[in-house]
């Protein structure tokens, strides 16, 4: 069975995988932009090339919302701004309309879901101090190089891939 994982948005990533006994990655990338000059946020042509090129049984994507802001513990996170939800929610939808458009199923997962089921956490283990998130996002890519090897993530830039990678294999599981 082959398996279609996404972690949405601009600067997301889309895997493959074959499922079995010991699940193997097939394809990763990152979510192909539009050309500059465009009045499209993603690439829709190659991102159906690149899921009509081995067309998964079902595919799985996390499930976002816009950044809301966190003032407490005496930090300041500013929250999304109204343009980049609507570009990413924009990036997200596009996604998700390629995806049934070409007829997959699609199952929407939660972030702490398939997070908790690898093992990763946004705090330390050591002293239960919430972690920054490119470090976060460095566990991520670490977890899918343990699992796949690094090939399709050979620098931090690539964490989104490797998400991608962590979800489709979330689903994985969950068809076990």
């Amino acid at each position: 069975m082959l398996l279609l994982g996404c972690d949405p948005g601009k600067s997301g990533g889309i895997a493959l995988l074959a499922t079995g006994p010991k699940p193997r990655l097939i394809a990763c990338i990152s979510v192909p932009i539009a050309p500059p000059g465009s009045d499209d946020l993603l690439d829709v042509d190659a991102i159906i090339a690149f899921i009509q090129n081995e067309p998964p049984d079902e595919a799985f994507i996390e499930r976002v919302a816009p950044m809301p802001s966190d003032e407490g513990n005496g930090k300041k996170r500013r929250a999304m701004g109204a343009t980049s939800a609507f570009n990413f929610g924009g990036a997200v939808y596009t996604l998700r309309t390629c995806i049934v458009g070409l007829g997959i199923k699609l199952t929407r997962v939660e972030p702490t879901a398939w997070k908790k089921a690898h093992g990763l956490s946004s705090k330390d283990s050591a002293t239960g101090l919430k972690l920054d998130q490119r470090h976060v996002k460095e566990l991520s890519r670490q977890k899918a190089i343990a699992l796949f090897g690094d090939e399709f993530f050979p620098n931090i830039g690539h964490h989104n891939r490797a998400e991608a990678a962590l979800i489709a294999n979330y689903g994985a599981m969950l068809r076990r």
